[in-house]
Order: structure tokens, then C-alpha cells, then sequence
């Protein structure tokens, strides 16, 4: 994903990244929404079809229902992909960088940017993950005072579905690394 005019100030007082988002992530987010919806239609015709007329296909309907909950989830998550993780620390900015830099280069991610606290790495994920499709996964980080802030984006050949535990899979490297509790 390209991250294009990055405004550090206000990223931080609003934990979450703003920038210029590009003409992709705009409709891959209509998309996802737009899918929603139209799910969630399907569901309530169905539902209303099936209830009233023919009682032995509710268990189709139901499995249907749990699937459109994961769309949902997956969604919130696209909906909150741009918001900040804090990770405090007691270390300073400085080492902070330096440690997430050698993270970085331990991991084998390849760093878009470095400078005035801004961190962008990104791992080209060839054809791994769900269904083989995931492109690149681009992990952004803010060091301000002792505290990290961080995000990524999953980028996918189709739709940028975002991946539900790679932050938290994060967050505990991260950990590691800059050894808070």
C-alpha cells in the first residue's frame, strides 16, 4: 500500500493514520461495504423466504448467518485498520528505532521509509495466506517519546481483506524486541 503525505502530528493526537489515501483503498472500502450490505440483503429476503414457506432449509439460512458475522468482522476490522496501537515502553525513541530496525532486518522486511520518527516497512508475502493471495503486508510505525505506535496493511491481489491476528502477532514481537510487560 502507498502511504502518501503522512501527517505525523495528527496521527498521533488522533491514534490513527491520516494521509492521502489512494483511488484503490477507496474502492476496495466501497467494495467491502457494498458487500455487506448486499449480504446482509440476501440474508433477510432469505430468511423471510425460508421461515415462512419451508421450515427443514432453516439450517442453510443459519450457515449463511454465521458467514455474514465473519464478513461483519472482517469488515471492522478494514473499518479500523488505519487506528494506532500503543505499545509504552521505558526505553527511548532512539532505541526504540534502532530495535524495530533490527526487526525489520531479522524478518527479512524491507524498509520504505525511516526518518523523523516515521517507520514503514513492508514484506513482499508472495503467495502465501488465505487462498494463496496475499501480496504484501506494510507495517507502519510512529516512535514518539518511549511509545510505539503501530499498524499494518494487508495487500491483496483481489480484495484487501484485513488479516485478524497479524497485528496481535505484531504487538507480541514487539514486545519482545523492546522488552516491556
Amino acid at each position: 500500500m502507498k502511504i502518501i503525505n503522512l501527517d505525523f502530528k495528527q496521527s498521533l493526537s488522533r491514534r490513527k493514520l491520516i494521509f492521502k489515501a489512494s483511488l484503490s483503498y477507496k474502492l476496495d472500502l466501497f467494495f467491502q461495504i457494498f458487500m455487506n450490505v448486499a449480504l446482509w440483503l440476501i440474508i433477510g429476503v432469505n430468511f423471510v423466504y425460508y421461515a415462512s414457506y419451508d421450515r427443514n432449509q432453516k439450517s442453510f439460512i443459519y450457515t449463511f448467518i454465521v458467514f455474514a458475522f465473519i464478513c461483519n468482522y472482517l469488515l471492522y476490522l478494514k473499518l479500523r485498520e488505519k487506528r494506532l496501537s500503543i505499545l509504552p515502553s521505558n526505553n527511548t525513541a532512539a532505541f526504540n528505532r534502532n530495535r524495530i530496525l533490527a526487526l525489520a532486518m531479522q524478518e527479512d522486511w524491507s524498509i520504505r521509509k525511516d526518518s523523523k520518527g516515521i517507520i514503514i516497512a513492508f514484506e513482499d508475502c508472495g503467495d502465501r495466506g488465505l487462498l494463496g493471495n496475499t501480496k504484501e503486508l506494510t507495517r507502519v510505525f510512529l516512535l514518539s517519546g518511549n511509545e510505539v505506535f503501530f499498524t499494518i496493511f494487508t495487500e491483496r491481489r483481489r480484495v484487501d481483506f484485513p488479516s485478524p491476528f497479524t497485528r496481535a502477532h505484531l504487538k507480541s514481537d514487539l514486545k519482545k524486541v523492546l522488552n516491556t510487560t
